[in-house]
């Protein structure tokens, strides 16, 4: 990215600078860099006023969504997804991609699991009749979650079909982007019957994510605390002090200036990271632990 931003800067490129930054914002938030992120993403938004208004957005929103989607600002990719759903005159790729994905993405991570899969089926559909490998791996991922979180069987077919997508093309970030959950998935696919280049590719999957290829399954015991002070991330961390601070989904919402469902959403992880289902026994668990 850094070798298209130097190019764009030698030809004066505004499409190519623009593309640049756009892909760099992303990268730096994938590399746990927010800051970074930050500012290429602003760098963006200034190149803005120099395109077409069309055109602009065509580059813009596409990677302003994904980047609100890695803050886990899902009211703002939700946003973005309904208006550019209004504004599309031609049903194309990639801005059909993203609107799919997006709008999955934030129905998964609502646990809204019923839109979620009506959103996903006629998508992946369309994603496999059209060829376009890419959209139907993530489409197969988010699915893959959708139904396990419901424990349906199908999820492990989900998983196994977006690995076939996905293995010759090195489609990596298709399964970094979903988090933990699916690398749960993988390490218990491991240990079942895989054709050499998948079983490769999620091996180089766990790697990535840090988990040994060879990992058992976790169990549901809660983990020890130095293993999840390590795995709370700062917003649920802040979100735990603010439940125990006694306020509400909806205080802690304007208080972090999100949607109400991000809080829901966070709180679910921080739930499923404890291993309890009230606030009540996370505040317990969170004090037996020390978090607090």
């Amino acid at each position: 990215m850094c070798s298209a931003i130097a190019i764009g800067e030698a030809i004066a490129s505004v499409v190519l600078l623009h593309v640049g930054y756009v892909w760099l914002a992303l990268i730096r938030q994938a590399q746990g860099a927010p800051d970074e992120a930050h500012l290429a993403m602003a760098r963006v938004e200034a190149l803005d006023a120099a395109l077409p208004p069309w055109q602009a957005q065509g580059l813009l929103d596409y990677g302003y969504a994904y980047y609100q989607l890695g803050r886990n600002d899902l009211g703002a990719a939700t946003a973005w997804a309904s208006a550019r759903r209004k504004q599309l005159f031609v049903q194309a790729p990639p801005a059909t991609d993203a609107l799919d994905v997006i709008t999955a993405v934030v129905a998964q991570r609502t646990l809204q699991a019923v839109q979620a899969e009506q959103l996903l089926t006629p998508a992946l559909a369309a994603a496999r009749v059209d060829e376009r490998p890419l959209a139907a791996t993530r489409l197969h991922v988010l699915r893959a979650l959708v139904r396990a979180a419901a424990d349906h069987p199908s999820a492990v077919t989900d998983l196994r079909q977006a690995l076939a997508l996905a293995a010759p093309e090195r489609y990596v970030r298709a399964f970094l982007d979903a988090g933990t959950p699916v690398a749960d998935m993988l390490v218990s696919l491991s240990h079942q019957s895989l054709e050499p280049p998948v079983r490769a590719f999620v091996a180089g999957l766990l790697t990535a994510f840090g988990v040994a290829p060879d990992a058992t399954p976790r169990t549901a015991a809660p983990p020890p605390a130095s293993v999840l002070i390590d795995a709370l991330n700062e917003r649920e961390r802040t979100v735990l002090r603010l439940i125990a601070e006694g306020r509400s989904n909806a205080e802690i919402a304007e208080h972090l200036i999100v949607a109400l469902s991000t809080v829901k959403w966070h709180i679910g992880n921080l739930y499923g990271k404890l291993g309890v289902k009230t606030r009540t026994r996370a505040l317990a668990r969170a004090a037996e632990l020390g978090l607090l």
